[in-house]
């Protein structure tokens, strides 16, 4: 879930929205859910104005992206140990550093008053330490560490594990390290599908001008777009009638590798939460079926909603571990594998801080399980798409090479055949780095097995 799908009503509640906010970080803190999760489960049954759902949702997402820059500034700004605070003080402080730092349309001065004020009704006596730290921080600036700074000051400063910051700056050098954190610290755009089986691009398009909104399509495949303010659209009926999927533009450029055709018979083997899924039931048609196999009962449930939601009925789910289970024999495979996400951290504000080193190579583990059980199964002259949503090599171009070394059988076949090359890498992958192509990260290689 890339955004809470929340019904928009006219009549706002009397609800104090920075409470609602506070309410959501302070239970994701102790609990192991998905911040996105946490966000819906709060916001699904209370009488929000738009204006709200909206400001509550940046207020969570934002404090939650940037609470190791606002440790770093507001440390300083007291007088013991920062480190000791109790974590709902520290939730309040980085939620009134988000909003005087990256809020402009608050001014400083309500940011303060707004956040001590909340400060009161959480426990009186964090109202007066809150006033003083953040009156200090509207007066101040920090001279950001540079590039030659040690890597921990840069991690906290960038807000992202040091891990990550070594590692990718190792990878790709300082600058081009620095420019995807930057992106990850940046507000995601929430990227839409058209539902092509059941309205135009030009009907679809006159529709959302009518909602006075000016939609910016990906001009690789113009069934993607997304507008300013995308709660809008999510709270409008064309949303809610099917007529629109949140996706982004990368999973349409996956699906685009296996050419899909009218008829075909396609494996899902790690199909939720079902963007994909959809997207290929689209294609096949009536006369296709897409076999959709994951380890994970609810999420299955999700894509059963989700095809019923947009009129499919092409999707057979299934419940199965796909690095041991048995597919239906097709000619076609999607193996979208779980992965670390370090393509998608900018929409998912909590990932970067949920995932640990140790993680990539687990990861890629499994992923190879899953391609080595994949493989043994398709019949020959078969296509299998191998994809994540991850820009580690490990998970990538290494479980790749690994795989091929021990499947003689098997080939790459270029992506740029499917694809426009702006999105290829040199040895034949769809391999997308959000800060250059604007969009998710993520990597995608077609192969195909021979006799």
């Amino acid at each position: 879930m890339e955004f809470p799908q929340v019904r928009n009503l006219n009549n706002p509640a009397t609800i104090n929205p920075r409470r609602v906010a506070f309410k959501i970080l302070r239970k994701n803190y102790s609990s192991n859910h998905q911040l996105n999760d946490d966000i819906y489960d709060e916001l699904r049954d209370k009488t929000l104005s738009d204006l709200d759902i909206r400001f509550i949702t940046e207020m969570v997402q934002g404090t939650t992206r940037m609470q190791s820059r606002a440790d770093y500034e507001l440390s300083p700004l007291y007088k013991g140990k920062y480190s000791k605070l109790e974590i709902s003080l520290k939730i309040i402080l980085r939620m009134g550093y988000y909003q005087i730092r990256y809020m402009d349309k608050v001014p400083d001065y309500a940011s303060v008053s707004t956040t001590v004020n909340l400060a009161k009704k959480i426990k009186g006596q964090f109202a007066g330490i809150t006033n003083a730290i953040l009156r200090k921080l509207s007066n101040s600036e920090i001279q950001p560490p540079g590039n030659n700074a040690k890597i921990d000051d840069i991690s906290k400063w960038m807000s992202h594990p040091s891990y990550l910051v070594e590692k990718w700056q190792s990878t790709w050098g300082i600058d081009k390290a620095r420019q995807l954190m930057e992106w990850n610290n940046s507000r995601p755009v929430l990227w839409f599908r058209r539902n092509q089986n059941i309205i135009s691009s030009d009907k679809l398009h006159d529709s959302i001008i009518q909602m006075n909104f000016q939609p910016t399509y990906f001009e690789e495949d113009t069934r993607y777009l997304n507008i300013d303010k995308p709660s809008e659209l999510l709270a409008s009926q064309l949303f809610t009638d099917g007529y629109l999927y949140v996706q982004n533009p990368f999973s349409g450029l996956v699906v685009k590798l296996l050419d899909i055709k009218e008829g075909n018979q396609v494996i899902d083997a790690c199909a939720a939460p079902g963007g994909k899924t959809t997207d290929m039931a689209q294609q096949v048609g009536k006369s296709g079926t897409i076999w959709a196999y994951d380890i994970n009962s609810g999420r299955l449930d999700d894509i059963a909603q989700n095809s019923s939601k947009i009129g499919l009925v092409n999707i057979n789910a299934q419940l199965m571990d796909s690095t041991i289970g048995s597919f239906q024999k097709c000619d076609k495979y999607l193996l979208d594998v779980p992965c670390s996400g370090t393509g998608v951290m900018s929409k998912r504000a909590d990932l970067r801080w949920r995932r640990q080193k140790t993680h990539i190579q687990e990861f890629a583990d499994l992923q190879y399980k899953l391609l080595k059980n994949c493989a043994s199964q398709m019949t020959p002259n078969g296509i299998l798409v191998y994809s994540t949503c991850t820009l580690e090599p490990e998970e990538n171009w290494e479980n790749i090479n690994r795989f091929l070394k021990t499947h003689g059988n098997f080939s790459i076949e270029q992506a740029d055949k499917y694809i426009s090359d702006q999105f290829t890498d040199e040895s034949g992958a769809l391999n997308t780095f959000p800060p250059d192509h604007n969009i998710d990260g993520g990597f995608a290689v077609r192969l195909r097995k021979h006799d």
